[in-house]
């Protein structure tokens, strides 16, 4: 069984793959964990965004289909722009 390394606070995203021994873990557990690597792809894939220049029509009907397809939720979606704001990120 291998294990990849994960920040136990849940407010902390993982940044490796994280292996797991799925069998070992109860059904919530990995939900979690899935959801967890699924908002960290989201939140880089809303930086990137961001750092190259502003968004147009395009990049927000990228950035809603990809957030629908990852289940992040529209505070999740407003957290990560707080986040960006507050870091001195330029939009």
């Amino acid at each position: 069984m291998l294990r990849g390394p994960c920040h136990s606070d849940e407010n902390t995203l993982c940044s490796d793959v994280e292996i797991l021994d799925v069998e070992s873990l109860s059904e919530e557990v990995v939900a979690e964990r899935t959801h967890r690597l699924e908002l960290e792809a989201y939140l880089r894939t809303l930086q990137a965004m961001y750092a190259v220049g502003p968004l147009t029509w395009k990049k927000e009907e990228v950035l809603t289909n990809l957030r629908l397809l990852l289940n992040i939720s529209i505070d999740e979606h407003l957290k990560g722009i707080k986040n960006l704001v507050s870091s001195g990120q330029s939009f």
